[in-house]
């Protein structure tokens, strides 16, 4: 049996292969990112389907840059909000796999994702369009009613099928305008035209009746709660849906290893003369980590845009709080900044993220800031900002910001140590100040809890 949760359906966006921006807090995400065209970016096919070749591969690193989480696989727009889902952002139990698979109805092959386990799974596929973007049919996220099926189908002329292992029935993935839908069910009895459903509520009966979902006319971009629509309903008998299952064929998953992924990709005339040099990246990720990080062409540019941008808070020693550095080791600087607020009382704490887009954090409403050694944490191959602060009494409460995924990361300890620091290259220490008992009252005792960093969790753990 199912869980049952609450899903929003979201309008989804048009990606771009190319740089993105991650605005946290709500804003808006840019859509007019820029990349680099290629002269054709339509697809030539030999009649020879056994060695058929791309001219364009573009969409081969498009792919790879999901799958190694640099692109998100999906986009979501919401009124002003927009999301961003990452492949590595998908948390609950089960593997990832991938197969990337041509269709009769588009120029470019499709990457198919399936979050599994025990078996089975929730499926999303990638459709590439050329010039760099990219639109993503469902979410591996498990929502409201949401399709769980052991494979993604395909019949004898490519057509794509998912059977749902709640309702027994198929519903059919169709090419709708120059995108994937699912907009037909198919069950013992009768097939027909469908959509999302939706319950209409009468309020003269109180009784909910489902419906199709007006939001969605010509099929949705999820998997989720469907119906067919009864005034386009034909008559399919047991037998024509037993024949229809019978000639559906699942499509073969593959590990989400680069192994994988390249070997599938040799199947489309990618080899290793094209894949992305890397040169530039490498150069960047050595200058992020050199030890004279402040006269880097990246630490300059950043800083200097900080100082014009940002109103900062100076402490009474006439010390600033601008930290910069490569947060997540991608090769790329971040910053956090404490600026003034309108209010002389209150504190700011910006993110400036590594496309210089400003985002607000959190007001620090506190008498004292302080970082201590005024450097940043070297936790793993990752890196911290703890700020200590305090009202001028002995309670103290540190918060801890990284960045992941060019949004601001808190690890779960943020906000529940009072001093936290590193003590040495893997150790780091709270220095605690609690209230403990003795016949007459209470007194204040200090001590030290110490953490190691888990690295593939990005989390401290305290040692006992």
């Amino acid at each position: 049996m199912k869980k049952i949760v609450p899903v929003i359906f979201l309008a989804l966006s048009l990606t771009s292969c190319s740089q993105m921006k991650d605005n946290s807090n709500n804003s808006n995400i840019k859509s007019n990112y820029s990349y680099e065209d290629k002269k054709d970016s339509s697809n030539v096919k030999k009649e020879d389907m056994t060695k058929e070749k791309y001219d364009d591969l573009s969409f081969i690193d498009c792919y790879k840059d999901i799958i190694d989480s640099k692109l998100p696989y999906r986009i979501d727009e919401f009124g002003e909000d927009t999301n961003q889902i990452f492949l590595n952002e998908i948390t609950s139990d089960g593997a990832l796999y991938f197969n990337i698979v041509d269709h009769k109805d588009f120029d470019y092959p499709l990457l198919i994702l399936s979050k599994k386990l025990n078996g089975s799974g929730i499926y999303a596929i990638v459709q590439y369009v050329g010039s760099g973007n990219y639109r993503t049919f469902n979410d591996l996220r498990m929502g409201q009613s949401m399709v769980v099926s052991d494979y993604l189908y395909k019949d004898k002329d490519g057509n794509l099928y998912i059977f749902d292992n709640s309702m027994k029935h198929i519903i059919g993935i169709n090419k709708v305008g120059d995108r994937l839908l699912a907009n037909y069910i198919y069950k013992p009895g009768s097939k027909g035209y469908a959509s999302l459903m939706v319950d209409n509520f009468d309020p003269n009966t109180g009784e909910n009746t489902p419906k199709i979902n007006e939001r969605f006319p010509d099929g949705a971009d999820v998997l989720a709660a469907m119906m067919m629509d009864p005034e386009k309903e034909e008559e399919f008998s047991d037998e024509d849906f037993d024949k229809l299952k019978d000639e559906l064929k699942p499509i073969e998953m593959f590990d989400l290893s680069e192994e994988e992924f390249y070997k599938k990709a040799k199947e489309f005339g990618y080899d290793d003369k094209n894949k992305k040099d890397t040169t530039k990246d490498d150069n960047e990720k050595n200058q992020a980590n050199n030890e004279n990080l402040e006269e880097t062409d990246q630490y300059k540019k950043l800083n200097s845009f900080i100082s014009d941008n940002i109103d900062l808070y100076i402490n009474e020693n006439g010390d600033d709080y601008v930290y910069i550095g490569d947060y997540d080791n991608n090769g790329k600087l971040a910053a956090f900044v404490v600026g003034n607020s309108e209010n002389e009382a209150e504190k700011i704490l910006y993110f400036v993220d590594e496309n210089m887009q400003i985002n607000r954090v959190r007001e620090l409403d506190y008498m004292y800031l302080n970082v201590r050694d005024k450097k940043l944490i070297k936790a793993g191959d990752d890196q911290y900002l703890s700020i200590i602060t305090n009202n001028g009494g002995p309670k103290t409460d540190s918060f801890i910001f990284s960045v992941k995924n060019n949004q601001v990361y808190e690890p779960d300890i943020s906000g529940k140590v009072m001093e936290f620091y590193q003590s040495d290259d893997d150790m780091f220490v709270d220095e605690t100040n609690r209230l403990g008992e003795v016949p007459k009252g209470s007194v204040r005792k200090g001590g030290r809890d110490h953490y190691k960093y888990n690295q593939e969790e990005r989390q401290f753990e305290k040692l006992d």
